[in-house]
């Protein structure tokens, strides 16, 4: 009776103490660290734990999305430098859907406009230009509603050259999450060693 219970034991705690010092990515599912560390960057535990670096930042850029989808937890991003110069790639509009890239377009052309703008102020001065924009738009409420617009495209646009540049930014910058486990290996053997005493019970065989 008591060579039963033992055996039955065995295969109770074989799964467990696998499961404890297998540590996988939830994202690939692979164990390989050869090219790319397992961290540990939100409160998750068990299975889901531990996920590659690299497939955790490609998630991320995906996504868009900073927040751990199981707890909840926010990941703390560490800049760690700008991608190789031969990786990194130009300037693209927010999401794939016709608006961004119309929204990217008028930008891109408001630029090109505002360079040509600025060329000609510092080169004819910016009173001679003002005397031009006169010249063909007139001195009446036209004018100032030329004006207006302009400023108002000046601001708008100006912006949206700030949201453009800080996407391209985090599209082109290498980042590394803050691993929560201090040292993997060190909790795995911790985990293990506590899941062999609870599975360590006294049995009375009669």
């Amino acid at each position: 009776m008591c060579t039963i219970i033992e055996r039955n034991l065995e295969t109770i705690r074989s799964p467990k103490e696998v499961s404890t010092k297998t540590v996988i990515c939830r994202i690939c599912f692979d164990n390989d660290t050869s090219s790319d560390s397992l961290i540990k960057p939100c409160s998750c535990s068990g299975t889901v734990a531990y996920v590659h670096n690299g497939c955790l930042e490609q998630w991320v850029r995906t996504t868009s999305n900073i927040q751990c989808t199981i707890c909840q937890d926010m990941f703390e991003l560490i800049p760690a430098g700008l991608k190789d110069w031969n990786k990194i790639t130009l300037p693209r509009p927010l999401s794939e859907q016709l608006e961004d890239y119309m929204e990217f377009g008028c930008t891109l052309a408001w630029v090109v406009y505002m360079l040509r703008f600025a060329y000609v102020g510092l080169r004819y001065g910016s009173r001679s230009m003002i005397e031009n924009v006169d010249m063909a738009i007139g001195t009446g409420m036209m004018r100032s509603f030329w004006w207006m617009t302009f400023w108002f495209n000046f601001l708008y646009y100006g912006a949206m050259c700030f949201v453009f540049f800080e996407k391209w930014l985090i599209d082109n910058t290498i980042f590394k999450f803050k691993d929560r486990s201090g040292s993997p290996s060190s909790q795995i053997s911790i985990a293990s060693r506590s899941s062999k005493r609870g599975m360590k019970m006294p049995i009375n065989a009669h």
